[in-house]
């Protein structure tokens, strides 16, 4: 595939003035005036200006004010490997630009390159899930947003995609995680139908019980997709559906920063920015941190996978009651844990077991004869 066919460069007055040898800028290659060499990359930034799936922009520069903040962020001791490869031209329908952006993901995934997706409607989840069709494993996919855009009668595709994405054949969704959602902007019979398909939905009340506790969900997806309506309506005040009690600028860096640690983690997309609303570009700040944070956390990556190697210490938790054990195991380099789960061949063909991200507290609970939610939960997928 030869994507200069399928992206514009970048303008050069988005990187005028941008020259300090410290800026992030100058750490990358990007497509100024040429595509940059991308396969042996290890991230890819790429701008998608397609909002026919949610309310109307005005314009659709939104990956290019994100840039020109994280641009001139300064660039810390890692020797990046990271291009950007400019905005990519939407199709003449929405349908046709879902197959483009899922084609292009789907080579970058194939390269072993990270995709990030800046800009567009959260719909575009739809196609970043898609480009995930052909390899041959059922992924974790993490959602985030305020809204749980499930309303199957909706006329815009950005308040139904996923539902849609539950309905998608083939269908190749081992789980879901949907993160950040506000209780009384919701359905209760929608969250409650989640969490009766063993899907995860955590609530930002929730969440900010125990902020380290949301870790082991980050750790557990495989692509992660971020709505802007999920910030606080201070920092994302240029999203149609910002609410006044959403996650903090901190709380979204944190969040990008366990999801660049991630080491199963293969894509990110940002989306759901207007900036025709974002007067004083805070949200475009805000977004340009949370890519800064996401590239430090992969760059700090442990490479700690497959589990049950040499660097991690198995643990195996009796319960008298059923005869059997749990096995736990403990990573020597990054003190993470995880927990084993037995699957049935209808779960996951390609696998006999599943290791899932858990807490030390679910350790501490199997301990005490309990089994812990996580266990439970993943046992029940699929079935």
């Amino acid at each position: 595939m030869d994507l200069k066919l399928f992206f514009d460069s970048i303008s050069p007055d988005i990187v005028k003035n941008i020259d300090n040898e410290s800026y992030f800028l100058q750490a990358i290659s990007a497509n100024i005036d040429n595509m940059p060499k991308w396969k042996k990359a290890h991230i890819a930034l790429l701008g998608v200006g397609e909002y026919r799936g949610g309310q109307p922009a005005t314009h659709n520069n939104a990956a290019d004010l994100i840039r020109q903040h994280l641009y001139k962020l300064h660039r810390q001791s890692h020797i990046y490997n990271v291009v950007d490869i400019g905005n990519l031209r939407i199709g003449e329908s929405l349908e046709q630009t879902y197959l483009r952006l899922s084609e292009v993901v789907a080579m970058l995934l194939k390269n072993n390159v990270l995709p990030i997706i800046i800009g567009g409607s959260h719909d575009l989840t739809l196609a970043q899930y898609m480009a995930y069709q052909d390899t041959e494993k059922l992924i974790e996919v993490l959602n985030i947003d305020a809204l749980l855009d499930m309303d199957s009668q909706s006329t815009q595709a950005a308040n139904s995609h996923t539902h849609t994405l539950f309905l998608h054949e083939p269908n190749y969704l081992f789980g879901y995680t949907h993160l950040a959602y506000q209780s009384y902007l919701n359905d209760y019979q929608q969250v409650n139908l989640l969490k009766n398909f063993n899907y995860e939905a955590l609530s930002i009340g929730e969440m900010r019980n125990d902020f380290t506790e949301v870790e082991p969900y980050i750790r557990q997806a495989d692509m992660l997709s971020f709505d802007t309506a999920a910030l606080r309506q201070t920092q994302g005040q240029v999203a149609f559906n910002a609410f006044p009690f959403g996650l903090s600028g901190e709380e979204a860096c944190q969040i990008a920063w366990y999801a660049g640690c991630n080491d199963k983690l293969s894509s990110l997309g940002i989306y759901g920015y207007y900036p025709q609303n974002d007067s004083n570009q805070q949200t475009a700040f805000t977004i340009a941190a949370m890519i800064w944070y996401f590239i430090e956390g992969f760059y700090s990556r442990k490479n700690e996978l497959p589990i049950a190697n040499s660097y991690h210490t198995k643990y195996a938790v009796p319960f008298e009651k059923t005869g059997e054990s749990i096995t736990f195991y403990k990573s020597n380099l990054s003190e993470k844990w995880w927990l084993e789960v037995p699957l049935t061949a209808v779960q996951q063909p390609y696998e006999s077991h599943k290791i899932v991200p858990c807490s030390y507290k679910d350790y501490q609970e199997a301990l005490q004869g309990h089994l812990p939610d996580r266990w439970i939960k993943a046992s029940k997928k699929g079935i």
